[in-house]
């Protein structure tokens, strides 16, 4: 998705549902990270299947903090198997789904991808040449 259909189109939907999720300031986070940590996250994908809405998952993190940088490792369309490390998310430990607030952003951003895979079972995938 380009930056501005991203804009225009998804970045009021993140936010509305990050405003949900995150409902006050993560108290527990805020007082033993009172300032910038850099933490990295990995992605790894839970079940096997194809990969979907990789660009709202960077935007969630970008709209909290626009210095949060995504690495893929595989893109939207491609086969993934359990275990297998999609990406990794760098920036400030706060913003990153190892909080509270950040872990409910983690689950604003499933809910919003309605789910990264599609179950295989599900799809009628054409053969690979």
């Amino acid at each position: 998705m380009n930056t501005i259909t991203m804009t225009l189109q998804v970045d009021h939907l993140i936010l509305e549902a990050l405003k949900e999720d995150i409902s006050s300031e993560d108290v527990s986070t805020n007082a033993v990270m009172k300032e910038y940590v850099k933490g990295e996250v990995e992605l790894i994908c839970k079940q096997d299947g194809i990969i979907a809405g990789l660009d709202v998952y960077r935007r969630v993190f970008e709209l909290l903090d626009d210095k949060t940088e995504t690495e893929f490792y595989c893109k939207d369309g491609d086969e993934v198997k359990n275990g297998q490390l999609m990406g990794k998310v760098t920036g400030d430990i706060r913003v990153l789904p190892v909080s509270y607030t950040h872990l409910r952003a983690h689950e604003t951003d499933s809910y919003l991808v309605c789910r990264l895979l599609l179950e295989k079972k599900n799809l009628i995938l054409p053969p690979t040449s």
